[in-house]
């Protein structure tokens, strides 16, 4: 029987392989960060995609923004910036899950576009 007080980072859909902590899977180099699925309404319930590379799996998986808030670097934009989506403003990087580019607009949101850049990188925090 599993010990029920052992707790795991996330385990592949696909394969079943586990990565115990966020450190080891950010670590792995199997795992590439492909995505970002936005929920506008509420950012932080927005989902990164993962794609787990090993041969014969392949399989892409989702881990809430709230994971990973931590790792942002800096300071968020103020309380009184707003969302700009749906406006002239808005550079359109969150509703392309594909798109992990930084956004330039004075956003509510632009943080997340940060934190993907803070993902891509090779050695995390």
């Amino acid at each position: 029987m599993a010990d029920p007080t052992s707790e795991l980072f996330k385990k592949c859909t696909g394969c079943g392989q586990n990565w115990a902590t966020r450190a080891v899977f950010l670590a792995d180099s199997m795992v590439e960060l492909v995505g970002y699925q936005a929920r506008l309404d509420d950012i932080e319930r927005g989902i990164f995609l993962f794609t787990h590379l090993r041969q014969g799996c392949k399989t892409t998986m989702g881990i809430r923004v709230l994971a990973f808030k931590d790792l942002h670097r800096e300071k968020r934009r103020s309380s009184s910036s707003q969302a700009k989506n749906n406006t002239p403003e808005c550079e359109g990087h969150c509703l392309h899950v594909d798109d992990l580019d930084r956004c330039t607009a004075d956003c509510a949101n632009a943080w997340i576009r940060e934190l993907l850049q803070t993902l891509k990188e090779p050695q995390h925090s």
